[in-house]
């Protein structure tokens, strides 16, 4: 978690972004990747809800919840990137 919350100095990330990627986090999508691929999963999912439902970030920025129908949303959005994220190839030595 506290990987996934790191931020690069004086570029301060939108709430609304910050939100999604700990929702991300906290609901066990990030789980199965090594903590150095942490920075690129965010970086990804962040360009795939920009590109392709900019609608959850304005939802999230103007109605400050996380409704329920937003959130079975999410977590079908957080599926499909599953399925398209592209790990970065990380040596463990």
């Amino acid at each position: 978690m506290v990987e996934i919350l790191k931020q690069p100095q004086y570029e301060p990330m939108a709430a609304e972004k910050q939100i999604a990627v700990i929702f991300a986090a906290t609901n066990g999508y990030v789980d199965e990747y090594d903590v150095r691929m942490l920075m690129e999963y965010e970086r990804q999912y962040l360009s795939h809800l920009e590109s392709s439902y900019p609608d959850v970030l304005t939802e999230i920025r103007e109605k400050k919840i996380i409704s329920a129908d937003l959130e079975s949303k999410m977590k079908k959005i957080l599926d499909e990137f599953k399925a398209i994220f592209n790990p970065p190839s990380v040596s463990l030595i």
